[in-house]
């Protein structure tokens, strides 16, 4: 099954300051992450912003937040984002959205109850391999095997933004393009 630019919209979970410098490869996961938030904006998809617990755990980093294109977050202390009725009803109000793009931190924790809360709630969750992680890769290869069981679908940033455009006419195409170039670029 295709899935629309209108179908769907984004999960961010968790980009923040005391957990990104811990994550494995963290450059490249805020590289990629921020990548991919700006397509999706360009795209016109609704990007959704969490913090865990910020008071301990800081606020969103602001790169994650400028590619976002916000300067909140939704606070969290459950672990799931769909525990949180204010994130539940917000997602819930992307009318016809029921396609969930997830990307953030940790795999195993929050993204991967999320994800179970998401598939459990109807939804369909397309989780960005390229933009998770974790502390330790075996809880993050461990975490994307049980989303993919549990009904989501594992996909990279690059081929879910170019999947969403369906072809070259595609009015972002050429900034989308740009930013996937420069993050080639950088890997």
């Amino acid at each position: 099954m295709r899935i629309m630019k209108d179908s769907i919209q984004c999960l961010a979970v968790d980009y923040q300051e005391k957990l990104v410098p811990v994550m494995q490869e963290k450059e490249r996961l805020l590289e990629r992450s921020a990548m991919f938030l700006k397509g999706l904006r360009l795209l016109g998809v609704p990007v959704t912003v969490t913090e865990q617990y910020p008071k301990g755990l800081g606020r969103t980093v602001p790169k994650i937040l400028t590619a976002a294109g916000t300067k909140t977050a939704f606070d969290k202390i459950t672990f799931s984002c769909l525990e949180n009725e204010k994130i539940r009803e917000h997602i819930g109000c992307q009318a016809g959205r029921r396609f969930v793009a997830v990307c953030g931190i940790e795999a195993h924790i929050c993204v991967l109850q999320t994800v179970v809360d998401l598939c459990g709630q109807g939804y369909v969750p397309v989780v960005a391999a390229d933009c998770v992680a974790s502390k330790r890769s075996e809880d993050r290869e461990t975490a994307l095997e049980r989303m993919k069981m549990e009904g989501a679908y594992l996909t990279t940033s690059e081929s879910l933004l170019y999947e969403l455009m369906r072809s070259a006419k595609d009015e972002a195409f050429r900034d989308v393009t740009a930013l996937v170039k420069e993050q080639r670029r950088i890997d």
